[in-house]
């Protein structure tokens, strides 16, 4: 029969559940992803504690090394640090950064010029040459405006089609959080969202140490 899931666990899958509500909520719903995004730091700075209490009693010297290593490590430490910040002073400091991809517009043109070649001279002064190239222009006036207009709404499908194709890959601004205070190597630069996932990642790795070690089933 499955365990029942540790104290820990159950910790860490709060901090998750809040996690993912915080994403839900967007940070255009500021309320609720700060409320959302803090209880999952908070919840996962608990589960070291509850391990720690769970399993100090059955070997407290590995237990201690296994957690001050854990909690030695910069990303802990960095999350330790926004805990009590949040507990005990305000809310964490979070700065946008907006990113912007744009695709170049395409202004569609189109128009005919009709040309008329006016000649100098008076019909019966003009050379043979001249009068028939003149006629046989005329002649083939329709048959070039149709070339012309085939021509040009061909040119125009095409700018047509480009401009969905253009229009289906739209501009996107991506809305991206930081922590606005300064942090350690690891944390600089990172999306905030992504570093509480992989300390909850961390904690969970650490979890499974745990219940391996001591014979505990996972109990998801």
């Amino acid at each position: 029969m499955e365990r029942e899931a540790s104290i820990a666990r159950r910790t860490l899958q709060k901090a998750c559940f809040f996690l993912t509500l915080a994403e839900q909520a967007g940070i255009d719903n500021r309320d609720a992803f700060v409320y959302c995004f803090e209880a999952a730091i908070v919840f996962g700075r608990s589960v070291p504690h509850h391990l720690r209490k769970q399993y100090t009693r059955r070997d407290r010297a590995w237990c201690r090394t296994q957690l001050d290593t854990v909690e030695g490590e910069p990303l802990s430490k960095f999350f330790i640090t926004a805990r009590n910040f949040i507990l005990h002073e305000a809310e964490l400091g979070l700065r946008r950064s907006f990113e912007v991809q744009l695709e170049p517009g395409r202004l569609i043109l189109s128009g005919r010029a009709m040309v008329t070649i006016i000649r100098g001279r008076p019909r019966y002064k003009r050379h043979p040459r001249t009068l028939w190239e003149d006629s046989v222009r005329a002649v083939l006036r329709p048959w070039r405006e149709w070339r012309e207009e085939r021509q040009e709404k061909r040119r125009i499908a095409d700018l047509k089609r480009e401009a969905q194709r253009q229009e289906q890959t739209s501009p996107v601004t991506r809305v991206r959080l930081y922590f606005a205070s300064d942090g350690p190597a690891a944390v600089k630069g990172r999306v905030a969202v992504d570093l509480v996932y992989e300390y909850l990642r961390r904690l969970e790795k650490e979890i499974d140490t745990f219940e391996e070690r001591f014979g505990e089933g996972k109990g998801r």
